[in-house]
Order: C-alpha cells, then sequence, then structure tokens
C-alpha cells in the first residue's frame, strides 16, 4: 500500500492559509451569529479581520524562508518600471469603477458625492492605511507573490489565473457567512466570477511588470479605496452598481486573455533560481 504524498509546496501554503485564516475568524463568525458572549466587540473583530487578511503573506514568508525568503521580498523592490505602468494601476481600476458608477447612475442609481479637493489628503491617507492592513500588503505577497509562480510551473497562465482565483474566492467563504460584511450582502457566484476577474487583472500585471509585487500592492489597493467612497461594494440597498462593475471587469478580464492568448510567460520570483519555486 503506497504512502500518501505529503502536500505540494503551494499545497501547503493552500491548507495553512485557510487554516490560520479561518481560525482568527472563526470567533468572530460565532460572535456574529451570538453563539458565544459579547465578548468579541468592533475593536476585536476589527483586529481579527486584518490579521486573517495578512494571513497569506504570512505563510508565504515563512515558506519561502527555507529556500531564501528574501526572494519574494524582492517583488516589493521592483519599482523601476516605465511611468505607464504607474498610470496603469490606477487608471484602469478608476476607470472601470467610475464607468460602474455611471451606469448605475444613468439607469436611475444614486450618484455618489466625490470628496471636495480639501478632503483629498484625508483619501491619501486612506489609502496607505488601506495598503497597510487593508489587504493588499497582506494578502499579495501570499497569493501572487508565492502561490501564482508555483502555479504558473504547471499550468499556463490563464488556468493558473483562474485557479488562483477560484482558491482566493473560497478563502473568503466565512465572511459571507458573517452579518455586516459585504460579501454577505452579493451571491456567492457574482463574488467568485469577480475574485477570477480581478485574479486574471492581477495576474496580468504581475506577469507583464516581470514580478513587481510593488505594482500588484498599488492595483489591489487603488481598488479597494476606492470601492468604498463611491459604492461599488454591494449593500443591502439592493443597488445595481456592485453587478454592474463586476460584469466590467470580467468583460475586461475576457479581453486580456483574449489579448494575450496562452502567451503570457511564466515569472519566477526576483532573484531565485527556478529550483527554489519547486514544491518540496
Amino acid at each position: 500500500m503506497s504512502r500518501p504524498h505529503p502536500p505540494s509546496g503551494v499545497g501547503r501554503f493552500f491548507v495553512l492559509t485557510f487554516a490560520l485564516t479561518w481560525l482568527l475568524w472563526l470567533p468572530m463568525l460565532l460572535a456574529g451569529h451570538h453563539l458565544i458572549g459579547p465578548v468579541i466587540g468592533p475593536v476585536q473583530s476589527t483586529l481579527l479581520l486584518a490579521l486573517g487578511t495578512a494571513v497569506p503573506s504570512f505563510v508565504a514568508l515563512a515558506l519561502a524562508a527555507r529556500s531564501g525568503g528574501a526572494a519574494l521580498l524582492c517583488g516589493l523592490t521592483r519599482w523601476r518600471l516605465p511611468a505607464r505602468w504607474y498610470a496603469a494601476v490606477l487608471l484602469i481600476p478608476a476607470t472601470l469603477i467610475l464607468t460602474a458608477v455611471g451606469l448605475d447612475v444613468l439607469l436611475g442609481g444614486t450618484a455618489p458625492s466625490f470628496p471636495s479637493p480639501g478632503r483629498w489628503p484625508l483619501v491619501a491617507v486612506n489609502f496607505l492605511a488601506v495598503l497597510l492592513i487593508g489587504g493588499p500588503l497582506g494578502e499579495e505577497l501570499g497569493w501572487r507573490g508565492y502561490a501564482l509562480p508555483r502555479l504558473d510551473l504547471k499550468l499556463n497562465s490563464t488556468a493558473a489565473a483562474v485557479l488562483l482565483g477560484l482558491v482566493w474566492a473560497a478563502w473568503h467563504l466565512p465572511l459571507f457567512l458573517l452579518p455586516g460584511t459585504p460579501q454577505a450582502q452579493l451571491p456567492l457566484v457574482w463574488f467568485v466570477l469577480q475574485t477570477v476577474a480581478f485574479s486574471v487583472l492581477l495576474a496580468w500585471v504581475y506577469r507583464r511588470t516581470g514580478g513587481s509585487l510593488l505594482l500588484v500592492v498599488l492595483l489591489h489597493g487603488v481598488v479597494n479605496t476606492l470601492a468604498g467612497p463611491l459604492r461599488v461594494l454591494p449593500t443591502t440597498e439592493g443597488t445595481l452598481r456592485p453587478y454592474i462593475l463586476i460584469t466590467l471587469l470580467t468583460v475586461a478580464a475576457a479581453l486580456l486573455v483574449s489579448w494575450q492568448g496562452q502567451s503570457g510567460r511564466p515569472v519566477r520570483m526576483l532573484g531565485a533560481p527556478t529550483a527554489a519555486l519547486e514544491d518540496r
């Protein structure tokens, strides 16, 4: 009788990331459904949510340390890129979100209130906070920095991005059961569609910039920062805006896949030999 094979490198990453994140989010879930006493207040919930969101990057750093963790961090320092890439990570999400807002208003939705110039510094501060504790930095070293290059060694570029998007969507599942979260207001199939499409876009930026995690983190941060003020997050009000945005994002992802075909080249982590990415 053959012995079961141990999880691969990317498999270990997925198992540890899911287990640790869901363990941190479990108290919020139990408190949200009144299954435990009122020991989890807003402050504790925010802390647990932030810690759980940061698990992918911490797990990736821990696993990558076995083969030189510095290589994973190199992606965050890859900033010497043409200015058009910095424009792209700002303008692509802004264009998609503003188009969704405009179409929603044309269909009878309420226009959001844009911040006055005097409040723009607060927008910048919010952007920095989102980058650090709102998901982008805590997630992207794991999803795009660690998992994507390893999936690229086994699958074509489209399949790797789509599979990672499906795993990424599944990782969020506890938030669908938590009252008050944006995920709880959105049908699961729409969230999966959104996450897979966003995964394709992030993977495209990662590969085309030669593995720049900095650009990926910035793109993720721009989306998360604009989503709140421009009211594209799902709410109990039943607005069409999130669904319009997801449709536009899916179309954009499909166009990217069609444009690049299967020619997207796998990107290995900067400074790491290919062997360092092989599952051990």
